[in-house]
């Protein structure tokens, strides 16, 4: 009865499977058992009732790493700020229970839930605007970039594409995903049924300006893109590649951080539509490691 009245609470969570499903709710059917699961699983959930009637429930899933996790449901009335941080207090203590390093929250950045996660000892740390683009939207031939090349990643891409992070995304937001290889590769997200498909780079010949990385389930993609300021002209070239090799995707996601927000021209070039504005939340449950490390070769997912 408590799961079938959760089921009614809108969702303020934003995760990319939410993002691309479009569905309110957010777990399976039969998820919810009102107690926190047994430790080595990679999602977790738990209700919240009060006097017999459900107040809340909230759900959280590994990210790529074991050290990163993600709030993928977070369900109770929109005036219920005491439910949402007394939940959002709950999971980051569990998270830190299982090792847990940092623990991430998405929301809409007109969300009531973003001043409740402020008051839960989230941190604000960056904002992203979402692009969709429609299985059928015609993709003209993008010009090739006036320098380099767009090609696949391989093995020995890893290290450039480590210094392309630490060059393009600003300190907050690198402190937030982590500072170290290490750190970064568990703070992607790859959603459950999820696979990385492919990944390819802007190869200027000294280094690497550029980078896209698909991932997806057997109906949507996501692509994620890192440029730098200067290689823009190449954007276009780089997206196109992701394009093609989505294929039939039903629609193609792309979150463009606060930082790139130059993004939207050449996303809105090959078909894009921006669909909304999120707010990006975390909650570190663990000291930070601030200092590099050494990519170690054959890391880096594709």
């Amino acid at each position: 009865m408590l799961a079938l009245q959760a089921r009614t609470l809108p969702n303020a969570a934003r995760s990319r499977k939410t993002l691309a499903s479009g569905a309110r709710w957010a777990l399976p059917y039969g998820a919810l058992i009102g107690v926190w699961l047994p430790r080595g699983l990679r999602r977790h959930a738990w209700l919240l009732s009060r006097r017999g009637m459900a107040a809340g429930v909230v759900e959280v899933h590994q990210r790529l790493g074991p050290t990163c996790w993600e709030v993928g449901c977070l369900q109770a009335r929109r005036s219920d700020g005491e439910a949402l941080i007394e939940m959002l207090e709950a999971v980051s203590g569990a998270v830190a229970d299982l090792k847990g390093r940092s623990l991430f929250l998405r929301l809409d950045a007109d969300s009531p839930a973003n001043a409740a996660a402020g008051d839960a000892r989230f941190t604000q740390y960056s904002f992203e605007e979402l692009f969709v683009r429609q299985a059928g939207t015609p993709l003209a031939p993008a010009a090739p970039p006036d320098n380099g090349l767009v090609r696949r990643a391989g093995d020995e891409d890893n290290h450039a594409i480590y210094r392309l992070y630490q060059a393009v995304v600003p300190a907050p937001a690198r402190e937030a995903k982590g500072m170290t290889f290490g750190q970064w590769q568990d703070s992607l997200e790859l959603p459950q049924g999820w696979r990385r498909r492919e990944t390819f780079v802007l190869d200027r010949g000294a280094d690497v300006a550029g980078c896209l990385m698909l991932s997806g389930s057997r109906r949507d993609s996501i692509v994620d893109v890192l440029i730098t300021p200067e290689d823009l002209a190449g954007a276009e070239s780089l997206i196109s590649a992701g394009l093609h090799a989505a294929g039939g995707a039903r629609k193609v996601l792309c979150l463009a951080p606060g930082h790139q927000q130059f993004l939207a021209r050449p996303l809105q070039a090959l078909g894009f539509r921006k669909s909304s504005e999120l707010v990006l939340h975390v909650r570190h449950t663990t000291a930070r490691v601030k200092e590099r490390e050494l990519v170690p070769a054959g890391a880096m997912p594709r």
